[in-house]
């Protein structure tokens, strides 16, 4: 590994008294995010075990062989905690990811191979970096990268998680390679990644986005755990794959990524490590069990996605969305890869539009009792903040012939515009309100989750929501079901207990 700049951090940070350094016997490792992150909760000992957990079990036992590996050196990632003073740079990724700006030391050197990968923590800028196709001339580029707040959730935006975090399809920097100095501490104390053969063409939270045509069955996102009941300390492993499997046991690993073969952890590049190929030989595939897919061990509750082609998986279709015109009160848009509120289009004439949404909710069991759901929305468009209003619809609308005057082919609206007692609630569930461009997320109020439980235990009930409000001119247009990128499409999390 290269050298940290330790001193030059420790002079520029608040949050070094957590950083261990070199020669500080009993000091703690650093740790990313809050202390009640998703990646910082361990899973309880009765976390729900999945109904696939043996299935899965037995394709890591197929093509992956008795137990996890630790790869050799062509497998392993640089890590480096960047301080003030060393340079500034702005990176803008050539295919996937945010434009990054990042301190990052002259010494160094994303790992070899192909995917020349590079971890930064840059404690001044409060951020993790992670840099994919990594190379430098005067200045750095990558072909993808991934930042997350050090102080937030560490969840990406896209599904909800704290504006700014984003890439990587939902894992963090932090979270994909072991450090040397945490196990050297004796305690890793957050949840890790590992990589599979293949993963299926689906993904679950805390996911964002999944790898398609792998070939797999597990999905992204899935957590993978030693069983508790297993008494790792009879087991003969090294004073180091003890430390991991310990951790490995208590957090669990989220499958996050392929490794293109076999199922491996990855560690950080050290040349210090005394780990072998076969050390965790003595914890066998039997020992493992997988956590209920969207299990969520902050608020031991399930959480499960659903858009367009996306989520829970690719074959999902049960998303239509449309809008209605006032001023072309016949016309139908439920082909159109935009969807616009606004209170006066065109111009200042007054007349609205409306957005009309509806997801299908059949994966979630009967029985079920909702805790959260938001609505997350690409929105290309912002508008005011008075924003707008969302509605429970009461017809059931279709999406080739809903319009300002017709609810399906045929069938009127009480009132024009889905504005009758009949068409649509009273209530307010929540507002729309971006002031910005990009990844918004809505969080339904009480009301809001009392209509998606009434969904879940009357599915006949669902005709999902309307987005409206007559007063306000200044539009608001985001990403339709339509959308050729599946991560721009409207996304429902729901949140539940069985």
């Amino acid at each position: 590994m290269k050298t940290r700049k330790i001193t030059a951090l420790a002079a520029s940070c608040v949050l070094c008294s957590s950083l261990i350094i070199p020669g500080q016997a009993g000091a703690t490792p650093y740790r990313a995010f809050t202390s009640d992150s998703y990646w910082n909760t361990p899973m309880p000992a009765n976390a729900p075990i999945d109904p696939n957990s043996d299935d899965y079990i037995q394709d890591s036992i197929t093509n992956s062989g008795d137990y996890i590996k630790v790869p050799n050196s062509s497998f392993t990632t640089p890590v480096y905690f960047a301080a003030s003073t060393d340079p500034s740079y702005t990176i803008t990724p050539a295919l996937f990811g945010p434009t990054v700006t990042v301190h990052i030391p002259t010494s160094a050197q994303p790992a070899p191979g192909t995917d020349s990968q590079l971890i930064i923590y840059d404690l001044t800028l409060n951020e993790s970096v992670g840099l994919h196709h990594a190379t430098f001339d005067t200045t750095w580029h990558a072909d993808g990268t991934d930042r997350y707040l050090l102080d937030s959730e560490g969840l990406d935006e896209a599904i909800g998680g704290t504006p700014g975090n984003s890439g990587h399809r939902g894992v963090p920097a932090p979270i994909r390679a072991l450090r040397y100095d945490e196990v050297q501490s004796g305690t890793i104390n957050h949840r890790l990644e590992c990589f599979w053969w293949a993963t299926a063409d689906s993904h679950v939270f805390p996911m964002s986005l999944h790898e398609n045509n792998r070939g797999g069955v597990v999905p992204e996102g899935m957590v993978v755990r030693i069983k508790p009941s297993v008494d790792l300390d009879s087991l003969g492993l090294s004073s180091q794959a003890l430390v991991i499997a310990k951790a490995l046991q208590t957090y669990g690993c989220v499958v996050g990524d392929n490794s293109g073969s076999g199922n491996k952890l990855k560690i950080e590049t050290n040349s210090n490590w005394n780990l072998s190929g076969t050390a965790f030989q003595a914890v066998p595939w039997s020992m493992w069990e997988f956590i209920q897919a969207g299990y969520n061990p902050v608020t031991e509750e399930t959480v499960t996605m659903f858009r367009q082609g996306d989520s829970p998986d690719i074959t999902y279709s049960g998303a239509i969305d449309t809008m209605i015109k006032e001023s072309t009160p016949t016309a139908t848009s439920g082909g159109s890869v935009t969807l616009q509120a606004d209170g006066a289009d065109p111009g200042s004439t007054g007349e609205d539009d409306s957005v009309l949404l509806r997801w299908y909710l059949g994966s979630i069991p009967n029985g079920s009792t909702v805790t959260s759901a938001k609505i997350v929305l690409n929105v290309t468009n912002d508008t005011n903040s008075t924003g707008y209003d969302l509605y429970e619809l009461k017809r059931a609308w279709t999406e080739g012939g809903a319009s300002w005057n017709q609810y399906a082919s045929g069938s009127n609206w009480q009132t024009p515009g889905a504005e009758g007692t009949d068409d649509r609630g009273t209530t307010v569930l929540g507002t729309v309100a971006p002031t910005d461009t990009g990844t918004y997320a809505l969080t339904l109020n009480s009301a809001g989750l009392a209509v998606v439980q009434n969904w879940i235990s009357t599915p006949s009930s669902n005709h999902g929501f309307i987005i409206t409000n007559s007063t306000n001119t200044d539009g608001l247009t985001f990403s339709s079901s339509e959308e050729t990128t599946s991560a721009d499409r409207p996304l429902l999390i729901i949140n539940y207990t069985e």
